[in-house]
């Protein structure tokens, strides 16, 4: 990545599905603009298209996209105006919906929703992977998991929902 200190990117977008694909493309163009290795640019694009198409089916009007960089880490933010809470939600295996926050927490070193005075701001924190294949997450598990609660950490700094990959690899596990 480009040193420097933070790196800061905005995007709005109207709230469309068109949407969706061009908040992707920003994610891309500006990481490798910011000479983001390509993994984690993967990873970035793929979190902000489940978060950018959570934010056009449930939440009404337009969403933004930040990227911002701070050291060796990714944080990808999508804000909307409804102030309601993402939800894992809970379908059948066969269904074609309902994975995406499962799918960003497999991503993530952590994620969660911090509410605004517009809405709320739903974002996670991406690192690159560590070289062992430990380390890989187990996207079967996350996808088929149908336990993964979000709960609120205490405190005014971080007022609002957050959970890390190894919470919830711990709720998985239990």
């Amino acid at each position: 990545m480009a040193d420097g200190g933070e790196q800061r990117a905005h995007a709005d977008f109207v709230g469309s599905t068109a949407d969706v694909p061009a908040a992707r493309r920003f994610v891309n163009d500006t990481l490798r603009r910011w000479s983001v290795d390509e993994a984690l640019t993967w990873s970035a694009a793929l979190a902000v298209t489940e978060l950018a198409t959570n934010a056009v089916v449930h939440a009404v009007g337009m969403f933004g996209v930040t990227l911002r960089i701070v050291d060796d880490a990714v944080r990808v933010e999508v804000l909307d105006s409804s102030p309601r809470r993402p939800r894992p939600r809970h379908y059948s295996d066969v269904a074609t919906t309902g994975r995406g926050l499962a799918l960003v927490a497999s991503l993530a070193e952590q994620w969660g929703a911090t509410p605004t005075a517009e809405g709320k701001s739903v974002w996670c924190l991406l690192r690159p992977a560590e070289s062992t294949s430990d380390d890989e997450p187990d996207l079967d598990a996350f996808l088929l998991a149908d336990d993964l609660a979000v709960e609120p950490i205490a405190g005014p700094a971080t007022s609002g929902t957050a959970r890390t990959r190894a919470d919830t690899r711990d709720r998985l596990a239990a």
